[in-house]
C-alpha cells in the first residue's frame, strides 16, 4: 500500500528531508552568513595575503637551528659552549631583529592600501581598535610567532639532546682511580 499524505499508516509524521528553502530559510541563511563575516578575518584579500606571507616567514624561521649540533671532531668545553653560545646570539639576533622587521614590513606592506573599516591601521581611538578586526589579526600573527618559536626550540632541544647521547661512548673504562 502506498501512501501519499504527510503520515504514515500509523499516523505519525514522516520526516522530509531536502525539503525545498522558504523564505524563512532564506532569512536564516542571510543572517547566518552576515554572522560568519563579521566574525571572521578572511572577509578581505588582503587578510589572507598577509597571513600567507607571514606563514612563509615563520616557515623560514623553522628551518633554523638554535644549536650546533654539526660539529664533526672533538672540541674543548671552552670552545664548545662557545660555538653553541654563538649560534643561539645569532638565532636570538635574528628573531628580535630581521624577523620582526619582515613581518612588520609584511603587514604594513599588505595593509597599506586598506582605508577606514575592520583594518583600518591609522586607527586612533582605542574601542574602535578593540572592536575592529586589526586586533584579531595581530593576535592571530602573535600565536602565529609563539607557535613558530615553540616549534624551534622544541626541535632543536631534540637534536640537541641526540647529539649528546651520540656522543657519550657506550662503554666507560676507568684504569686508576687515584
Amino acid at each position: 500500500m502506498i501512501q501519499f499524505d504527510k503520515n504514515n499508516a500509523e499516523g505519525k509524521e514522516i520526516v522530509i528531508y531536502g525539503k525545498t528553502p522558504t523564505l524563512e530559510d532564506s532569512k536564516d541563511f542571510d543572517e547566518t552568513f552576515k554572522s560568519f563575516c563579521f566574525h571572521s578575518l578572511f572577509i578581505k584579500t588582503e587578510v589572507v595575503k598577509a597571513l600567507q606571507d607571514i606563514r612563509v616567514k615563520c616557515n623560514e624561521v623553522l628551518e633554523m637551528s638554535l644549536f650546533d649540533t654539526k660539529i664533526k671532531r672533538r672540541l674543548v668545553l671552552d670552545e664548545f659552549k662557545s660555538k653553541q653560545e654563538s649560534c643561539i646570539t645569532q638565532m636570538l639576533y635574528h628573531l628580535k631583529g630581521a624577523w620582526i622587521e619582515d613581518l612588520i614590513k609584511v603587514i604594513k606592506t599588505n595593509f597599506s592600501m586598506v582605508g577606514k573599516g575592520w583594518f583600518n591601521m591609522q586607527e586612533t581611538s582605542k574601542i574602535t581598535y578593540d572592536f575592529g578586526k586589526l586586533k584579531r589579526f595581530l593576535t592571530v600573527v602573535r600565536l602565529m610567532m609563539q607557535d613558530t618559536v615553540l616549534s624551534v626550540v622544541r626541535r632543536c632541544f631534540y637534536e640537541f639532546k641526540d647529539f649528546i647521547t651520540t656522543s657519550i661512548p657506550k662503554r666507560v673504562v676507568v684504569r686508576n682511580a687515584c
